[in-house]
């Protein structure tokens, strides 16, 4: 079975690449041309992804969150689900490029560094800890997305502003739209975060003997988390305008990235105190 897993981890990057070209091709070109090509590779591509985790799943006897390269793949994955799902309910497929790029890279670096391992430290078994990981997982999701959505929110208001009435103009959604998809990326990044800080923070130091607070993957999460907090408490309570929100939403995404190289090429694992 382990061949049949490399396999498909070298095929996954094609079929996401497949898919970014599909959708930028036609966004730039301003044609359909791939459109009804797009859903069912879409869909292939979700099912392929899903078959490769619980594949892995089977074969090294723990789910596909050990090790930071198998999360990477989860992110890549829930990327490609939510974005679907997204499409479904709003009928944009505009923004498809832009979100799958993102999904791309990450399981790029997946496909390229994951390792092989069945011997997993028993904390990575327990309930608890799937709860913190999943929530995080949920959480960078959801920044990423945020993120996406708000650069293209500000390219087309300068466009806007500009009077540059070009293809961003023509095949992007609303500004309002735009807004409304960020700003619930946004709300949902703060929540799974704040979920994943609380669970971690009440559980790990009873769990692992060699817990450390100044752990680094911990001082970013939880520079993230305030500065997530002050642009929702800022936009909520002091009204601040759109743009300043997308603002803190690419900081707070830009930190995500930051960390998630730090941690995946500077460190041996996501928290130093919780080995390979």
């Amino acid at each position: 079975m382990v061949e049949i897993i490399h396999v498909i981890s070298a095929l996954l990057p094609l079929a996401y690449a497949l898919l970014v070209y599909f959708y930028l091709h036609d966004f730039y070109r301003d044609s359909q041309k791939y459109t009804r090509f797009t859903s069912p590779a879409m869909l292939v591509t979700i099912i392929f992804h899903g078959l490769y985790l619980i594949l892995r799943s089977i074969e090294f006897e723990h789910p596909p969150i050990s090790s930071r390269f198998e999360i990477f793949s989860l992110i890549a994955f829930g990327l490609l689900t939510l974005y679907a799902l997204i499409e479904m309910r709003t009928t944009v497929r505009d923004t498809g490029g832009f979100i799958l790029f993102f999904a791309l890279l990450f399981q790029v670096a997946s496909s390229l560094f994951v390792e092989n391992t069945y011997e997993v430290k028993p904390v990575l078994k327990n309930a608890v800890i799937g709860l913190h990981i999943i929530s995080a997982l949920l959480g960078y999701i959801a920044i990423t997305l945020s993120a996406t959505y708000s650069i293209l929110y500000l390219v087309l208001y300068k466009k806007i502003k500009t009077k540059n009435y070009g293809v961003f103009y023509q095949r992007l959604p609303s500004l309002e739209l735009l807004l409304k998809l960020s700003s619930m990326g946004y709300k949902l990044g703060f929540v799974f975060l704040t979920v994943a800080i609380v669970v971690g923070g009440l559980w790990l130091p009873i769990a692992i003997p060699n817990f450390s607070a100044y752990d680094p993957k911990l001082i970013f999460t939880m520079v993230i988390w305030v500065l997530y907090g002050i642009g929702f408490l800022g936009r909520t309570f002091l009204h601040w305008q759109n743009k300043t929100l997308m603002y803190f939403s690419l900081a707070g995404f830009a930190l995500t990235i930051t960390s998630l190289i730090v941690i995946s090429f500077f460190t041996s694992s996501f928290h130093l105190f919780s080995g390979k």
